[in-house]
């Protein structure tokens, strides 16, 4: 998973969950907004707009996405992370072919209009 976005956001999203079978177990839209808290409860009490993104945020492919485009390309990582992390856990070794399928859907989701 930190070949996909890095040691810090993969550290970071680590530590928010706890462990790697409960990031594992976590569905990508979970992972797409963890750490956004404050904003998902806004969202759910107030009716204000949805958090896009959380921690993955700090992920240089979503931070320096064009504004409109940051939703698709948060997404787009947090379920190719989802996807890394159960490769990690129940497999425990990297998969370089998933790894460069990955970086490409991620760059592409960027790079659409």
């Amino acid at each position: 998973m930190s070949a996909l976005c890095g040691p810090l956001v993969s550290a970071r999203l680590l530590a928010r969950v706890g462990s790697r079978s409960q990031l594992a177990r976590m569905p990508a839209a979970s992972l797409q907004v963890l750490g956004a808290g404050p904003s998902l409860f806004a969202h759910l009490s107030s009716g204000s707009d949805p958090p896009k993104h959380g921690i993955i945020y700090q992920y240089k492919g979503v931070r320096h996405a064009k504004r409109q485009l940051r939703g698709r390309v948060s997404r787009v990582l947090a379920c190719q992370l989802a996807t890394a992390a159960r490769i990690d856990y129940y497999r425990g070794a990297a998969d370089e072919e998933f790894l460069r399928k990955a970086s490409e859907k991620i760059t592409l989701a960027g790079k659409l209009a």
